[in-house]
C-alpha cells in the first residue's frame, strides 16, 4: 500500500483530487482513529479535539455528500467518504487556529403539483403529508426550535420533544406543538386559514391574538380582517382528504371548482356567473373527475364538457335544488 502523509491526503481529498486507491487509503486513516501512529504527524494530543469537532459536523453533512457522489459509486462508500470529509473539516479547523465552525443552514423544500400528493419524512421523524398544490420547507437539520413555513395543506403527525417546540408558519400566524397531529389549510388563493387538530393540543397566533385548541377544535384566520376565530368541528371533514376521500361541507360550486383544480391538476371555466349561494355537501371516496361532475349535474343542475388541454367548462347557474 502506498504511504501517503495524512495531511496531504486530506488536502488532496477537499481539493477533489484524491484517486479511489487515495481515498481508500484517507478511509483506514479514519478507522485507525485510536492507532496513535496514524496520526502521528499531526498530534497525538490533539486527537481528542479533532475527533469532536470531526464527529461534530458528520451528521450535518453526511447526507448531503453522499447527494454530491456520482451516481455509480456503491452507497457504502459513499457514506464512508462522507465520513472522512467530516474528519478533514474538523482538522482544517484544527490547522488554521480557529475556535469556533460557521454552519450553513440547509433549507429542504419539498413541492406537490395538482394532482399530487406526497409523505414527507422530517429530520425528527415527523411526517407531514402534502395535499396537492403544496409547498413544505425546512431545514436539513433541526436546532434549537423545529421550524418549518408551509403553503397550501397538508396534515402534520408530529414527534413529541418537550425540549423543542415545532412551529408552522403560514403567511401572518404560526402554529406551535410539541408533539401531536392537525391539519393546515393555507392555500395562498383562500380568504382564510384553517388549523384543524386531531390529537393533542397547539397554540395557533397572529401578531395581536393567540389561541390553544385541542381535538376536535378549529382555529380560522380571516387574512383580510387578520382575525383570528376558534371553535368546534368535525375533524374527518378537515383531514379526510388524506386518505383518498373528497369531501364537501356547505361548498358553492366556486369552492368545488377550486379544490377538483388542485385536486386533479385541471383547468375548470364557468361559461357565466354562478349562484355563490350553494350549499352543497358532498362526498366521495378515491373518486374520478367524471364521478364528482356526474354527482354535481344532479345536484346543482349543471352540465359540463371537457376542452382540449384538459380544461373542463361548467355549463348553468347552477344550485337549483
Amino acid at each position: 500500500m502506498v504511504n501517503i502523509p495524512l495531511k496531504e491526503l486530506l488536502e488532496k481529498y477537499e481539493q477533489g483530487n484524491c484517486s479511489q486507491e487515495e481515498e481508500a487509503i484517507l478511509l483506514r486513516y479514519f478507522n485507525d482513529f485510536q492507532e496513535d501512529d496514524a496520526w502521528e504527524e499531526i498530534g497525538v494530543d490533539k486527537k481528542p479535539v479533532i475527533h469532536d469537532q470531526a464527529f461534530h459536523q458528520i451528521e450535518r453533512r453526511v447526507d448531503r455528500k453522499i447527494k454530491e457522489e456520482r451516481s455509480n459509486r456503491s452507497r457504502v462508500w459513499r457514506v464512508a467518504a462522507s465520513i472522512v470529509l467530516a474528519a478533514g473539516i474538523g482538522l482544517g479547523v484544527y490547522f488554521s487556529d480557529l475556535t469556533t465552525v460557521t454552519t450553513e443552514v440547509i433549507m429542504i423544500t419539498k413541492t406537490t403539483e395538482p394532482g399530487q400528493k406526497l409523505t414527507v419524512k422530517l429530520p425528527d421523524g415527523s411526517r407531514v403529508y402534502l395535499n396537492s398544490g403544496t409547498r413544505l420547507t425546512y431545514p436539513e437539520v433541526f436546532s434549537d426550535d423545529r421550524r418549518v413555513t408551509l403553503i397550501g395543506e397538508a396534515f402534520f403527525e408530529v414527534t413529541r420533544n418537550p425540549d423543542k417546540k415545532f412551529i408552522i408558519a403560514t403567511g401572518d400566524i404560526n402554529t406551535t406543538v410539541l408533539g401531536t397531529s392537525f391539519n393546515i389549510n393555507a392555500y395562498p388563493d383562500e380568504k382564510e386559514v384553517e388549523v384543524t387538530v386531531a390529537s393533542g393540543r397547539v397554540e395557533v397566533s397572529s401578531s395581536d391574538q393567540k389561541f390553544e385548541i385541542s381535538r376536535g377544535q378549529q382555529v380560522n384566520y380571516k387574512i383580510n380582517e387578520k382575525i383570528l376565530t376558534y371553535g368546534d368541528v368535525d375533524i374527518a371533514v378537515y383531514t379526510a382528504w388524506k386518505d383518498g376521500v373528497l369531501q364537501f361541507n356547505g361548498s358553492s360550486l366556486y369552492d368545488i371548482a377550486a379544490e377538483l383544480e388542485r385536486w386533479y391538476g385541471v383547468e375548470i371555466h364557468f361559461d357565466r356567473e354562478q349562484n355563490d349561494q350553494c350549499d352543497l355537501r358532498l362526498s366521495f371516496d378515491d373518486p374520478s373527475l367524471e364521478e364528482v361532475l356526474d354527482q354535481l349535474k344532479v345536484l346543482a343542475g349543471i352540465n359540463y364538457q371537457f376542452n382540449k388541454g384538459g380544461h373542463v367548462k361548467i355549463m348553468g347557474t347552477g344550485c337549483i335544488h
